[in-house]
Parts: structure tokens; sequence; C-alpha cells
């Protein structure tokens, strides 16, 4: 009996015949969604071919160009000190909303930086850790001097010196290529 389901199996595989695929057939062209009235196309980012694969390109800023930017991290770490765990869960969520105030070429060489929304919690062995001062709703104007980034309030005064991290942080690529 085995050795004739085998047999039958092996007849089966050997009369099925495998047939070449039919050439796709170009689907039809679809319609797009035209752009908003009064919409400015953007100019296309230049792409180039390099020996680890394609390297994007990028356009020189311009004074006033806008750029938002939205982060969000989540932490939930289990730390083993001594024999004892501590868990560290915290949340950081900012906006931020940059302005190139004045660019060469193609460095920013001034951005007005907004913190349009900024709230960091966190919890260490279940303990709220105090929050620093929220730079939420601040703006600063950034520049590079040599290697050291400057900054001021909007009003020119001393950026307060616990938003400076969260200033510098955001600003690194100020003045540099």
């Amino acid at each position: 009996m085995k050795l004739a389901l085998a047999f039958a199996a092996a007849l089966a595989l050997l009369g099925c015949e495998k047939k070449k695929a039919a050439p796709a057939t170009p689907s039809a062209p679809t319609a797009t969604t035209p752009p908003p009235a009064g919409a400015v196309p953007a100019a296309p980012v230049p792409v180039e071919a390099s020996p680890d694969g394609l390297k994007l390109g990028s356009q020189a800023p311009k004074v006033g160009e806008v750029r938002t930017e939205r982060e969000e991290q989540l932490t939930n770490l289990k730390v083993d000190a001594g024999g004892k765990t501590i868990e560290i869960v915290g949340s950081e969520r900012k906006v931020e909303r940059q302005e190139v105030v004045a660019a060469t070429g193609d460095v920013v060489d001034k951005l007005k930086l907004t913190f349009v929304e900024f709230d960091k919690q966190e919890k260490i062995g279940g303990k709220d850790r105090p929050a620093k001062a929220s730079v939420a709703g601040k703006t600063s104007l950034v520049w590079r001097e040599g290697k050291q980034l400057k900054a001021t309030t909007e009003a020119g005064a001393a950026v307060p010196d616990e938003e400076v991290k969260e200033v510098v942080g955001s600003s690194r690529g100020v003045g540099r290529p």
C-alpha cells in the first residue's frame, strides 16, 4: 500500500508541468490628486550614486525658511546596582519650530528656535524626579562663534542656565555645513 501511494505521488509530480508565467501587462496609468491651489512645488532634492549606495543631497537653507521638528522618547530601564534593582521610567515630548534668520551657502548662521511644546517626566525607583525649568513656549536666537554655540532670548537677554542644555542640544548644526 505504501509503495502504491509513493508511486502515485511520483507520477503526480512527474505529470505536473511547470508553465511559464505570462509576461506582466503594464497597468493603466492612475490619476493623481493635484496639489492644492497656490501650492508651490518643492524643488527636487538631488540624488547621486555612490559606492555605498545612494547619497541624498540637500538644499541650501534660505532666510525665513521654517521647519517644525517633533520628537518623542520613552524610557523604561531596570538597573541592577549592588544587588538592588532600580527601575527608571521616563518620557519626553517636544515640538520645535526652527526659523532660519541668517544663512551663507549651505550653512545656517543664525537660527530662531521656539519650543512650541516641551514635556519631560521621569520616575526613578517609583519616585517622581523633580522637573527642571521648562523651555515650553520660549524662543531663543542661536549662532556659532568659533567652535562655541551662543544663545540669547528673543529679547536679547541671556538664556537661563537651566535652559541652555536644551537650546544647544537642538541647535548643534548651526554654523556647520
